[in-house]
């Protein structure tokens, strides 16, 4: 299971410098930023600002989640970016640490299936057509849809979303970003007898977290209490530090 701070998690303020030079103390997995684009640039806001003059850019991110040997969850403010970010993930050596939430469309599964082929492609030194036993996992990169991407509600059908998935032929979709509020244990049962990964977010109450961790379904959580989600974990049978170095 991995643990993802929420941008602005302990009270620092989201998608700012406060926020990661404080969560670089702490042994999570994985850290979320909101990411949007304007004018071709990659940045990070929850809301889309007026300037980019004070706005940290994406290309941050990935050096931050290098040197710190994070994960980054990509919560997507807009459909049609994802394969923008993978591609400058990859130029920046971070496409292996890569977690897609929020605005993924379709085209954005297509563009990030036509990415890993393009970097497959690359490592072979191969020009033109790439056959379709070429194409690979994005390198540990993975994506957690919206429920609403399915276009019919999630609520007792976790059997049609994992057919769903395995319809989209992208090995990268792991399963539903889901707020933990709809993830009561009929959801989890569910999800665990179909194999249906989960993402949960914001998971702020210290119950809530004693009741997802540990379950087989349950992939990610995402907080802003991760002192708290580390915890637990570690009483649960967890190994502190995990993060990947």
């Amino acid at each position: 299971m991995i643990i993802t701070a929420h941008g602005g998690a302990l009270n620092t303020g989201r998608n700012g410098v406060k926020f990661f030079e404080t969560i670089k103390n702490y042994p999570v997995d994985a850290v979320e930023v909101d990411v949007r684009q304007k004018g071709g640039e990659l940045y990070i806001s929850h809301m889309p600002p007026l300037f980019l003059k004070k706005i940290l850019p994406l290309s941050f991110v990935f050096e931050f989640i290098k040197e710190n040997g994070f994960k980054v969850n990509c919560d997507m403010k807009r459909g049609g970016t994802a394969g923008a970010v993978f591609l400058a993930a990859q130029k920046a050596g971070a496409q292996d640490r890569l977690i897609f939430t929020g605005r993924v469309e379709r085209d954005d599964l297509e563009e990030l299936r036509g990415s890993a082929e393009f970097l497959r492609a690359k490592e072979r030194g191969v020009s033109g057509r790439v056959e379709r036993g070429d194409l690979k996992e994005l390198r540990g990169a993975a994506v957690y849809l919206d429920p609403k991407f399915f276009g019919f509600s999630i609520d007792g059908n976790l059997g049609r979303v994992k057919d769903e998935i395995e319809k989209l032929n992208c090995p990268f979709v792991k399963g539903i970003n889901i707020n933990y509020r709809r993830c009561g244990e009929s959801v989890l049962v569910e999800a665990e007898k179909y194999g249906v990964g989960l993402s949960v977010y914001t998971v702020d109450d210290a119950a809530e977290l004693r009741r997802l961790t540990g379950r087989a379904a349950v992939e990610n959580i995402t907080t802003n209490i991760p002192d708290e989600a580390i915890k637990i974990y570690a009483e649960k049978g967890g190994t502190i530090p995990r993060k990947t170095r």
